[in-house]
């Protein structure tokens, strides 16, 4: 759920739900983040836009909401995405999939040999 959201609903004293923890891919091929369009819609965030993407599958429209990340235990802040994609993820075991627009906040080195990534700001 993104922030402003978040304090909105606190603000109306309304509940916030809980963040729902999962599995997310990062992808450095995708240009932009997506999030399992049954989880965000879960939280009650509404979309704002719509754009079309381009998949091997396909051209497509999806919804775009905004969102933000959390990532306990590994010390990176808080990712707040202005533009996440809702996507149908769950069967592939993942509820987010990270993009170049998320990790252009970032610096990420992948260690081939080590077999480790390495996340900084």
């Amino acid at each position: 759920m993104p922030q402003a959201l978040e304090d909105l609903l606190s603000q109306q004293g309304k509940p916030v739900p809980k963040p729902i923890a999962g599995k997310a891919l990062m992808d450095t091929g995708a240009s932009i983040t997506a999030v399992d369009d049954s989880i965000i819609t879960s939280l009650g965030v509404q979309p704002v836009g719509v754009t079309t993407v381009h998949t091997p599958s396909g051209s497509a429209q999806q919804n775009q909401y905004p969102a933000r990340f959390n990532f306990p235990g590994s010390g990176l802040p808080q990712l707040n995405v202005h533009q996440t994609i809702g996507s149908i993820l769950r069967p592939q075991g993942i509820i987010a999939l990270i993009g170049r627009d998320a990790l252009s906040n970032v610096v990420l080195v992948y260690n081939g040999p080590g077999g480790f990534i390495t996340l900084a700001l």
